[in-house]
């Protein structure tokens, strides 16, 4: 009977280590997620920008004087962040939908109108005004990887749910004259 008590209090302290193990595993997971998860978020964004820039039926009448789809990478604070998506997407699309690809990243607004912009960081609420106004303006497509963006105008981003679909925003789309492929918008989340 002793040995039955003295194997159920191991069993019960072995279990109460594990758990506690897997307490502080997760609060250390749960710490380095969020530290990290605007890198996963930018990660995955990175792969689906191209693609959203893809299904835009006017890419053609975007381009650059000599004929490449220029992406831009906007940061407002995160340079190094930027720079270092530039490098690993210039190794990642040689070309879009046919056209060779240009791709760079700014602070700043210019003449030089890109085919695409992609915030690289959450955008104080002027600076993401302006660069909404300037996109709906010329009529590209602002893309962002944090939902709240698209909520609040942004034309495209990711949707993270059981499966990463693209996500649009339907007034801005309208309202930028961008029609994007058909296909794509019916399996796409949709921002109203």
């Amino acid at each position: 009977m002793f040995d039955q008590i003295k194997n159920k209090s191991v069993i019960k302290a072995g279990f109460f280590l594990f758990m506690l193990s897997v307490v502080f595993t997760i609060l250390g997971v749960s710490g380095a997620l969020a530290r990290g998860i605007d890198d996963d978020l930018l990660r995955i964004a990175l792969k689906v920008f191209p693609r959203t820039v893809a299904v835009d039926l006017d890419i053609a009448g975007k381009l650059t004087p000599d004929g490449k789809v220029r992406l831009v990478l906007f940061y407002q604070v995160k340079h190094e962040r930027a720079e270092a998506a530039v490098q690993k997407s210039k190794a990642d699309y040689k070309s879009i939908a046919g056209y060779p690809v240009e791709i760079l990243s700014t602070d700043k607004l210019t003449q030089d109108i890109p085919t695409a912009i992609m915030l690289m960081e959450n955008l104080d609420d002027v600076v993401f005004k302006q660069l909404l106004d300037y996109c709906t303006t010329h009529g590209i497509i602002l893309f962002s990887p944090f939902e709240k963006d698209v909520r609040r105008g942004g034309t495209a981003g990711i949707s993270i749910e059981t499966r990463i679909k693209p996500y649009f925003n339907k007034a801005t789309l309208e309202r930028s004259g961008i029609t994007i492929n058909e296909i794509v918008l019916r399996s796409s989340r949709m921002e109203e």
